[in-house]
């Protein structure tokens, strides 16, 4: 990373809320017709959602990887898409952030800044993704399909019985988890367009975590290994079902699993690696914006516990596969199996026969 990159990186992050600020006023003051069509807090809306990219630009910049700040202006420009906003709004916020920064910045900094948003122009030229995250070409995705619909009629408890249903049937435990995942991906992808309430997203994420802890009691253990493995999203990162999927398998694999849930401080994740004598640490995160959590999380943990190994997770590692290499940890895991298998082979000698 330059020194240009690096200041500019410092700049946004630091002055995200004012930029977001002027980067409203700009927009509103060219498109006076927002004022109307967002309501009485029109300022406030497209403040908060300014101060989002901005920090999310300054996360790409950081990292030197523009692919950061690009899957989360695609992300947006879906959500526009469902919510009947017109595509021009999007462009003409982005021109509007692209202008504040322009203005604002030093000299040194606005050609590295501006190259991210000329990545982020370019996503107009692309086609949008197809509106269901489930493959119809995949034999399970009818059973997540099913499991989603039977929860959004109201019937929480026939849908995890179905879905102990199919894994008597003969649904491997991985399969049967990977239907559970499947489905989450999708109630996701229905919420950012618009199809379903807060609500409802809860409601089938509260019954998926029931039934992951159902298969788990009932599932077969190995004998215990001796070993500990610390799981954790990290500080800002609200979501962990697939990480509490992955720290099952572990469980199930002789493991003494520690699973934190979320929004854990850096200090905390290596505290409780150092209490636990973890040999293994868990690290998700989810956006651009907790890179900086993921880097002092890694830390945090060399400096307390040198020799315990690191797996990074998350959605934003799975947007950005090499990105993970770029902080100091041991390895990348998507999902439950694979984890499993790398944090074996990683504390192979550690392992009670």
């Amino acid at each position: 990373m330059t020194q240009s990159s690096k200041i500019a990186a410092r700049l946004l992050e630091s002055g995200a809320s004012a930029y977001a600020a002027y980067a409203t006023n700009q927009l509103l003051d060219r498109h006076p017709e927002l004022k109307d069509s967002f309501g009485p807090d029109a300022f406030g809306h497209w403040k908060n959602y300014f101060t989002q990219r901005v920090r999310e630009l300054a996360a790409a910049v950081d990292e030197s990887h523009g692919e950061l700040f690009v899957s989360q202006f695609r992300w947006d420009r879906a959500a526009f898409q469902t919510r009947n906003v017109g595509e021009e709004i999007l462009l003409a916020a982005l021109e509007s952030l692209r202008m504040t920064l322009n203005e604002e910045l030093p000299a040194n900094c606005r050609s590295v800044v501006d190259g991210y948003v000329e990545q982020g122009l370019a996503v107009f030229g692309e086609t949008p993704d197809p509106s269901s995250s489930l493959d119809q070409n995949d034999p399970t995705a009818g059973i997540s399909a099913r499991y989603l619909l039977t929860i959004l009629e109201g019937k929480s408890h026939q849908a995890i019985e179905m879905i102990l249903d199919e894994h008597r049937k003969g649904l491997s435990l991985p399969k049967t988890f990977e239907v559970l995942m499947k489905a989450q991906a999708e109630i996701g992808s229905m919420w950012h367009r618009a199809e379903i309430s807060v609500g409802e997203e809860h409601l089938v994420s509260n019954t998926t975590q029931r039934a992951m802890s159902i298969l788990t009691y009932f599932a077969e253990r190995k004998p215990a290994n001796g070993l500990s493995v610390v799981s954790a999203a990290v500080a800002g990162n609200t979501h962990d079902l697939g990480l509490r999927a992955i720290s099952a398998f572990f469980e199930l694999d002789g493991w003494q699993a520690i699973h934190t849930g979320i929004d854990n401080p850096s200090e905390e994740i290596a505290n409780s690696v150092a209490s636990f004598g973890a040999s293994l640490v868990l690290i998700s995160a989810a956006l651009p914006t907790h890179l900086k959590a993921t880097r002092e999380s890694v830390q945090a943990v060399r400096s307390l516990q040198p020799d315990c190994k690191i797996i990074l997770g998350g959605r934003i590692f799975l947007d950005s596969p090499e990105l993970w290499q770029q902080f100091n940890a041991d390895g990348f895991a998507t999902a439950p199996v694979e984890a499993v298998a790398m944090g074996n082979q990683l504390c192979a000698d550690r392992i009670q026969q």
